[in-house]
């Protein structure tokens, strides 16, 4: 048997597997996009067929794995294999992953929400080494958390636990999240909330051109007052044209700013941790963005701070998915 980990990462836009050593170290990876329109056989047999072939080039057979394990966004009942619904692909509802990828592969498979990999990835190799207790946020399309309590993963009843991006802050708020309802964190702070949140803005603020490529392109119009969204703004876009000095993108990432320390603040109440580790595609944001989100914390925890909380950017990297995953493996000692 060999002492490789199989780590694979599901996700909205990409699908990234790595074959990783137990001291965090990617041996072999392999990144694409082809599991997008496919069902959930056709992504399994695609994710299979790329764990094989990472195998083939590392000189070992994909039986001889200890074990493959999957990040994916949304809720996952961890200790069943069991997809109970995913936020970034179509189907895969009540979907017994972990049993139908082991069929494949002929190893065992365990499945997890992707921010508990990639804060398992900050926990044993990353920002978070030497913490007993820590909590990872990531803020890219949504928002979630991975919890990390006594050196093991805090998954709660159903194994859903860490969906800050479904909590609510804006209650009487008309911005709709993924889940349905009204007012979430994700509904405020994360790039699915961009295009709306911009298109508002720019009715009321007529001197943008954030509908406009930052390097002089055509101009385009805003979404329109439906509140349908073309998908036009992601992270990068909005960043470029705040470094710009656009008005309508220095309100949004202020605003994103804030309503980040309020959520780190809230963690803090509820769970009191020494370190809070933040990581995903927006905290790339610089310009000042990370230390305002630090300083509506320290506004609001005020003379409760009682002993220092650290708040650092993730130091994995990109690969904190795959390599979190596989790592999973040896949480119970495999």
């Amino acid at each position: 048997m060999t002492s490789l980990l199989c780590g694979i990462d599901i996700g909205g836009t990409k699908m990234a597997i790595g074959l990783v050593r137990p001291d965090g170290g990617m041996v072999a990876a392999r990144t694409t996009s082809r599991h997008l329109g496919m069902d959930e056989a056709g992504v399994l047999d695609l994710a299979a067929d790329m764990v094989r072939g990472l195998c083939a080039e590392a000189g070992v057979d994909a039986r001889d794995l200890p074990g493959a394990a999957v990040g994916m966004a949304g809720h996952m009942r961890s200790r069943t294999g069991v997809v109970i619904t995913t936020s970034n692909l179509p189907g895969f509802k009540n979907y017994p992953l972990a049993r139908e990828l082991s069929g494949r592969l002929g190893v065992r498979v365990i499945l997890e929400n992707d921010a508990n990999c990639q804060a398992w990835a900050e926990h044993r190799f990353g920002a978070g080494r030497g913490h007993r207790d820590m909590i990872f946020v990531t803020v890219s399309t949504g928002i979630g958390a991975g919890i990390v309590i006594n050196d093991r993963l805090y998954r709660g009843h159903s194994g859903t636990a860490g969906e800050i991006g479904h909590t609510i802050i804006e209650p009487g708020s008309d911005a709709e999240c993924s889940c349905g309802n009204k007012g979430c964190f994700m509904a405020h702070a994360c790039t699915l909330n961009l295009d709306r949140l911009a298109t508002r803005k720019s009715r009321r603020i007529r001197r943008t051109r954030i509908f406009s490529p930052p390097d002089g392109g055509v101009e385009r119009e805003p979404a329109p007052a439906s509140g349908a969204s073309s998908r036009r703004l992601d992270g990068r876009r909005v960043y470029e044209h705040f470094l710009r000095g656009d008005p309508v993108a220095v309100e949004i990432v202020n605003e994103y700013a804030d309503y980040l320390g309020i959520m780190l603040y809230n963690l803090f109440q509820i769970f009191n941790p020494p370190l809070m580790v933040m990581g995903g595609g927006l905290m790339n944001w610089e310009g000042g963005f990370f230390e305002r989100m630090r300083g509506k914390f320290d506004e609001l925890a005020k003379d409760m701070l009682y002993d220092p909380v650290a708040i650092v950017k993730a130091a994995v990297g990109e690969s904190s998915g795959v390599i979190g995953a596989a790592a999973l493996l040896l949480e119970d000692g495999l």
